[in-house]
């Protein structure tokens, strides 16, 4: 963290959903990290991948979430994860399965956890088929404001 100078600072307006978004990804980040254990981290990232990229999140906004997720876990194998990412998407892009939603609840072994950060991502946890709740084109604009 870093104080900025009040009187030096110039801040940019920002629409509140996208605030609001922003501060659901750092959530996400912080609640990930709790179950981002070495071990599992691999299975967690195939799965995570492709429940964003089954949600239809951009390719961007996931790789910049699985970033701030390995940096804030001290994971030291981030090309692994954004391999993963770039794979999951181009098997999606092909028409192939992914792991999903199902395989996240299952490797991370805590329900409760995964729901709430499904529920801050605006994906739909409540029943096997994963829907959007919010448009893309705010999950876009979010990926724009943050800097991970």
């Amino acid at each position: 963290m870093e104080w900025i100078d009040p009187d030096s600072f110039n801040p940019r307006e920002v629409e509140a959903t996208m605030l609001i978004q922003s501060v659901h990804l750092i959530g996400v980040v912080c609640l990930l990290k709790e179950i981002w254990k070495k071990g599992s981290r691999h299975s967690l990232a195939l799965a995570l991948a492709g429940t964003l990229a089954n949600a239809d999140y951009s390719i961007e906004l996931t790789t910049k979430l699985f970033k701030a997720v390995c940096r804030v876990s001290n994971d030291d194998e981030l090309s692994d994860r954004i391999r993963v990412v770039k794979d999951t998407y181009k098997r999606k892009g092909r028409g192939e399965g992914v792991a999903g939603k199902r395989h996240l609840l299952e490797i991370a072994h805590s329900d409760i956890l995964i729901n709430e950060a499904l529920s801050w991502l605006n994906i739909d946890s409540t029943d096997d088929v994963i829907r959007l709740s919010s448009d893309q084109s705010s999950k876009e604009s979010t990926a724009e404001l943050i800097k991970i």
